[in-house]
């Protein structure tokens, strides 16, 4: 408390944004001294994330003190109720709101109060929220400016919930609904008829997903750079074959434990020219002969993809996580062949493209556990900011 408040008298009041996520040490009597010290407020945002400290007091003082507040994060603060969600509500002028991982005070009724009180979000997450129905979820259509919603781990939501509210919301450009599993056909052909600008699509552990599905939004959506879609069991290895013939412009993709195929991973190898990082883990259906090709493939022309314009950046594969592959589902049959590629990449065969091999680490369910916290939180605006997330002992200032 005390080194947050020497922060705040030697950086006087050009305060623009406070991140105290993670600190555990803080108390809520000094951060609410932080926020009204200055009679001008010019602070613009606001994040508690991961603070057990935080009750409801300072998140309303936050929304009542700081007028031209645009930003607020309480991410995975178990102390907050209800009442801290409906003094957020009533801040009209908040453009980004993360309340994820906050099942005890995200509820239908507060998600109804964020849909009408804070007409221009562009920003939601409300991951890992359990207490979300269908109906709650349905008031989100009237947040028609959203350029970003990640509703994952919400496992009550239905199919037909996710495609009504993703049919308002033609602005999306990240789309993220992980470990929702009734998620399926109406949610991605609603995806690629109308989110046509979308950059990101997280469809990780949702096995309802048809071909058809698929197809529609990796041919649509031709902005797309991110796709993540492991565990998406029902997309067959020729559903995984559009991903080669439509996404020229990706340049991360996950399709760990999925039908793929060696034939549609070399296909990927020749068509996706701006991919840098591809996550292959457990997908028992390529071989090491079909890895190898692909990275072939890659090498053979150079592994960077040459600019078509001047000061467009280059691009190159520098990754691949192909743990499992080429191995049987308890790691034993095939390791020689395994072993035989590991001394290759070590002696340097494969330039600077990073390859990881072996067996994997976790099951599946425990990789969705670690994958389902944090998303990454974009710095705002101009000016100075004090940043000390996840300190636990002294901080100092960052301008």
């Amino acid at each position: 408390d005390e080194a947050l408040m020497l922060i705040f008298s030697s950086t006087g009041e050009s305060i623009r944004s406070i991140d105290v996520s993670g600190c555990i040490n803080l108390t809520s009597q000094h951060t609410t001294a932080l926020l009204t010290a200055s009679e001008d407020n010019i602070i613009e945002a606001v994040r508690f994330n991961d603070c057990e400290w935080v009750e409801d007091d300072a998140v309303i003082l936050a929304t009542s003190a700081c007028r031209k507040l645009n930003t607020i994060a309480v991410s995975n603060c178990p102390r907050l109720t209800a009442f801290a969600i409906l003094g957020i509500a009533h801040c009209s002028g908040i453009t980004s709101l993360d309340v994820s991982m906050n099942p005890g005070s995200i509820t239908d009724e507060t998600v109804t109060l964020i849909a009408r009180g804070m007409p221009a979000l562009r920003y939601l997450d409300i991951s890992a929220c359990d207490a979300l129905s269908p109906d709650g979820f349905a008031s989100l259509a009237s947040l028609v400016h959203l350029r970003y919603l990640d509703l994952g781990g919400n496992m009550g939501l239905s199919d037909e919930a996710v495609s009504a509210v993703v049919h308002r919301l033609p602005h999306l450009i990240t789309f993220k609904a992980m470990m929702i599993p009734a998620i399926g056909g109406m949610t991605t052909n609603m995806l690629g008829s109308v989110c046509l600008n979308l950059k990101i699509v997280d469809l990780s552990f949702c096995a309802m997903i048809p071909d058809v599905g698929f197809r529609i939004v990796v041919r649509n959506c031709i902005m797309l750079e991110q796709l993540s879609v492991p565990w998406c069991e029902s997309v067959t290895a020729r559903g995984m074959e559009y991903i080669a013939s439509f996404g020229k412009r990706l340049v991360r993709l996950n399709v760990s434990n999925t039908r793929l195929e060696d034939a549609g991973l070399v296909a990927i190898g020749e068509s996706c020219l701006r991919l840098q990082h591809l996550t292959l883990v457990d997908c028992h259906g390529i071989t090491i002969q079909g890895l190898e090709a692909f990275v072939a493939k890659v090498m053979a022309r150079g592994g960077v993809y040459t600019p078509s314009r001047l000061g467009d950046p280059p691009w190159g594969l520098t990754f691949v996580d192909a743990r499992g592959v080429g191995l049987n589902r308890t790691g034993n049959v095939g390791k020689a062949k395994v072993a035989a590629l590991q001394s290759k990449r070590d002696w340097g065969g494969f330039g600077k493209l990073n390859l990881l091999l072996g067996p994997a680490e976790a099951p599946p369910v425990e990789q969705a556990k670690k994958a389902l916290p944090h998303l990454k939180r974009p710095a705002i605006g101009d000016g100075a900011r004090v940043g000390v997330s996840g300190h636990r002992g002294s901080i100092s200032p960052t301008r």
